[in-house]
């Protein structure tokens, strides 16, 4: 069993011939009844699965049939091997739903004939060709070419041998072609695990679910994280497909979704187990209201991770207890910041005199969003305080970078290129950070050349390097957020750029005094300009600031 065990790497070599010669071995050894379930067979599970996700087709059905052969006939055995019983860890990193499929085509009955079914479509008959609706004379009495006669006997002649199909000529093909296509996998999977689900009883829904739960947390899953479709996409979709709905621990569906780019069927599962109304109109045991809550909540964090602000003001609209919570989630949905601040504040002061009662999650909204119009009204000192004050090192540094004050910060920035592969598609609006981020990258590398240039400026050369900056400067003049982009999105850009401006000042301006005399009359107004370069462009970028401000209704 040790020897066979370590042949397994032969995979690993690239000799296809010495693989398939072990493989070989393998199905003589589980064909062979004097090793049924002895310790050689059980050690050489791992080697067995290898064999059912082996290229040739020849040994993966041999594969297939001792599987077939090993489990029992009824649907919820096979379904509770599959989901439960089999360990798929060996084959984490590929798509072993192959395998499950494989395992549950084998209580199909293979003989049936194949039927249209009764809401199919259906067309006018072969023979009625030519002949128009109501018209009573007979059909061989129309004259018809001798190229058609011919093309309608053997298409008559094909929807006979059709008729004559079995469900194993079917399931044959489909067995192989998903071997060669995970597409195809994904799709068998999301189409025929409702029906096998809908085809059990209640009670074996209650026992697979609770297999099912584990199975969708195993830490395995994360090797097919990267794969387009992945076997959590198809598990997901599969169960969101299922009458009645299968209920699941919403924050588990929530982290499956942002895990595997699973987003939009984890918000359709999350949305069909939510009930209408509001808690006070369930009247339901506090079990069901805590899942209700764990629901939304869950449900809410998709949303606000994929932009989809007006889904998530929906949402809190119809789930808030307190009034202020409606009317500050109306203003601050119409930009009106101020506004919606200060119903922020009454809803906490209510709440702290316990007039009403209120959730922790509304308790945290209100928080949360405090911040959010603080940070649009651009009252960085007001959060530099506060941020000080609850030990929030996260707010501390996003203040801190625009107060200047860099003796307390430390910015650290990773993995956001690989972030790219974590946003659904098709892109929507949960991209924009991220091309807002990459935009920073890109002037990061910028203001790196602008900072070398300052280092090497002196008097002699203050005017060749002041119009090497220019085209630099002029390039940022132009890539600028649109007018309608959120006012932070604004905001950082102008207080980062003005930290390079403010060290375009301090370069240049002690230089000015050592600079060529000019003779008065000769121009001598102008012709230092460049120097100031730093100050034309604050004064340049805070008026667009202004401008864009004024157009999000934030005059003051």
């Amino acid at each position: 069993a040790s020897l066979m065990f370590k042949m397994m790497c032969l995979e690993s070599r690239g000799d296809k011939k010495l693989v398939e010669d072990f493989l070989e071995l393998v199905v003589t050894i589980y064909n062979d009844p004097s090793f049924a379930r002895s310790e050689l067979t059980v050690r050489l599970e791992q080697a067995f699965l290898m064999g059912t996700r082996s290229d040739n087709p020849k040994l993966r059905n041999q594969f297939a049939e001792i599987f077939d052969r090993s489990i029992g006939r009824s649907l919820y055995t096979r379904l509770t091997y599959v989901i439960g019983g089999q360990s798929w860890e060996y084959l984490g990193g590929q798509c072993w739903l192959q395998q499950a499929l494989d395992i549950l085509f084998g209580v199909v009955i293979k003989s049936r004939v194949l039927s249209l079914s009764s809401d199919g479509l259906q067309t006018k008959p072969i023979q009625r060709v030519g002949v128009t609706f109501g018209e009573k004379k007979d059909a061989s009495a129309v004259a018809a070419p001798p190229e058609l006669t011919t093309f309608l006997t053997k298409h008559r002649e094909f929807l006979a041998q059709i008729n004559q199909l079995s469900t194993n000529d079917v399931i044959l093909p489909l067995k192989q072609l998903q071997h060669l296509d995970t597409t195809v996998t994904h799709r068998l999977w999301t189409d025929l695990f409702p029906l096998y689900w809908s085809a059990t009883t209640t009670k074996e829904k209650q026992e697979l679910t609770k297999i099912l739960i584990p199975l969708l947390a195993k830490e395995y899953h994360n090797k097919q994280m990267d794969a387009r479709p992945n076997v959590i996409q198809a598990l997901l979709e599969g169960i969101s497909r299922c009458t009645p709905a299968i209920r699941l621990p919403p924050h588990l569906v929530k982290y499956l979704g942002k895990k595997f780019c699973a987003w939009h069927i984890a918000t359709n599962l999350l949305q069909n187990s939510v009930p209408d109304g509001k808690p006070s109109d369930l009247g339901g045991a506090k079990d069901e209201e805590k899942l209700r809550n764990s629901t939304l909540d869950a449900l809410a964090e998709l949303y606000v991770t994929l932009g989809e602000d007006d889904m998530f003001y929906g949402l809190w609209r119809r789930r808030c207890l307190y009034s202020e919570t409606n009317a500050a989630i109306s203003y601050e949905q119409n930009g009106m910041w101020q506004q919606a601040q200060i119903m922020y504040e009454n809803a906490v002061n209510k709440a702290r005199t316990g007039a009403l009662q209120f959730t922790e999650s509304e308790y945290s909204l209100w928080e949360d969003h405090w911040i959010t119009c603080t940070q649009k009204l651009q009252s960085w000192d007001i959060l530099t305080d506060l941020a000080k004050h609850e030990n929030n090192t996260e707010l501390l540094l996003e203040s801190n970078w625009r107060m200047s004050d860099w003796t307390t910060d430390r910015e650290a920035m990773e993995q956001l290129v690989y972030s790219i592969t974590e946003a659904p598609t098709p892109r929507r609006r949960t991209h924009v950070p991220l091309l807002q981020v990459f935009q920073q990258f890109v002037e990061l590398t910028e203001a790196n050349q602008i900072y070398q240039s300052l280092a090497n400026t002196t008097a002699l050369n203050l005017e060749t390097k002041s119009q090497d900056l220019k085209s630099t400067l002029q390039t940022w003049r132009e890539r600028l957020p649109n007018t309608w982009d959120d006012i932070n999105v604004w905001s950082d850009l102008v207080a980062w750029r003005q930290h390079i401006f403010s060290a375009i000042n301090k370069t240049y301006l002690p230089l000015i005094h050592q600079l060529p005399s000019v003779t008065p009359g000769a121009g001598g107004s102008n012709s230092n300009s460049f120097a100031y370069r730093g100050y034309h462009e604050t004064a340049w970028i805070i008026n667009r600031f202004a401008h864009v401000a004024r157009k999000h209704q934030l005059s003051e």
